[in-house]
Parts: structure tokens; sequence; C-alpha cells
């Protein structure tokens, strides 16, 4: 699996679960960039309607440059990179 994608990169204070951050207090810098995915998952049996799913991700992405709200520039050329490994247990009734 795996995907590529614009990413909107934000750091915020004061966020009040508004929807799409509508209820920031600030917003001290913010970005765009492209992010890009990769990973493998796979179900394994462990019963005769249970599964077991582990999965490894790899997420990158390069914001390119962040700007503060008057327009200054921040930060440029920064990377995250980050692991992610989960495992989901999940069982289906009878067919």
């Amino acid at each position: 699996m795996g995907g590529l994608g614009l990413s909107n990169y934000r750091k915020l204070k004061g966020l009040h679960g508004g929807l799409l951050f509508e209820s920031v207090d600030t917003t001290y810098f913010k970005g765009f960039g492209l992010t890009g995915t990769i990973g493998i998952g796979w179900d394994v049996h462990i019963g005769s309607t249970s599964f077991i799913s582990p999965r490894v991700l790899y997420l990158y992405g390069a914001p390119r440059t962040l700007h503060s709200p008057n327009g200054t520039r921040v930060a440029t050329g920064s990377t995250q990179h980050m692991l992610e490994v989960s495992v989901a247990v999940f069982s289906s009734g009878p067919t």
C-alpha cells in the first residue's frame, strides 16, 4: 500500500474543537508540501472468524517553506519522517 499527496502543516495554539481549525487562538506558522506513505500489512486467521492484522507504515513529509501569519519565512527545507506500527484484532460473524 502507499500514496502521495499534499499536506497542510500548521503549528497552532488554543484549538478549541472547532471544525477545520475555526476556533484557533493563534497560528504560529503554516505551509503546504508533499507527503508520501508506503506500508505493508496482512491479515492472519486466528480462529474460524477472527483475524489479527499487523501493519507497518513509513510516512515522509516535506513541507517546503513555513510562514508566520504576517508572511515571514520561519523555516525552509524541513522534512518529517515517521514510522507507524499497529496491530488490529477483528472478528466477523458467521456467514
